[in-house]
């Protein structure tokens, strides 16, 4: 700007002597400094491809995790789901046969606790499933209201 130009004139005049210019010259003898700064950065470059390998690596094997345990959480809620259904269908006969007289009740009473127990884990696997499922899509970086 204008300011320059006049501090520009006033260096060149010789009018104000606390101006002064100067040139810096750095040159290292023998210490080889620039070819080691080199080396270094190429070092430092090499490593950070490294990490990068390994970063992208450790993200395939969680999305492979989180894809086996959802997976597997699908297949133990189906389990459980079809054992519910048998203990269900064991109570219904145990009932009809308590209802006849044929058995006792503590063996009804023991369907019927059975048939809750079944229930129960039917309902934990349901939860864990959801839960899978939702690491499954926070890991491929999808929204968690997309089940």
């Amino acid at each position: 700007g204008l300011g320059d130009v006049y501090k520009r004139q006033q260096l060149m005049s010789g009018t104000r002597p606390q101006y002064y210019a100067g040139l810096r010259v750095e040159y290292n003898f023998g210490s080889n400094i620039q070819e080691e700064t080199i080396l270094n950065r190429k070092m430092t470059r090499d490593l950070e491809h490294t990490r990068l390998r390994r970063q992208i690596s450790e993200t395939h094997d969680q999305l492979d995790q989180a894809s086996r345990n959802l997976k597997a959480s699908y297949e133990i809620a189906q389990s459980a789901e079809s054992q519910k259904k048998f203990l269900q269908q064991a109570y219904n006969e145990l009932k009809r046969s308590y209802d006849q007289g044929r058995i006792d009740i503590s063996i009804l009473i023991g369907a019927i606790n059975r048939y809750f127990e079944g229930e129960i884990a039917f309902s934990r696997a349901l939860g864990n499933y959801s839960v899978a499922q939702a690491e499954w899509l926070a890991s491929r970086d999808e929204r968690v209201s997309d089940l």
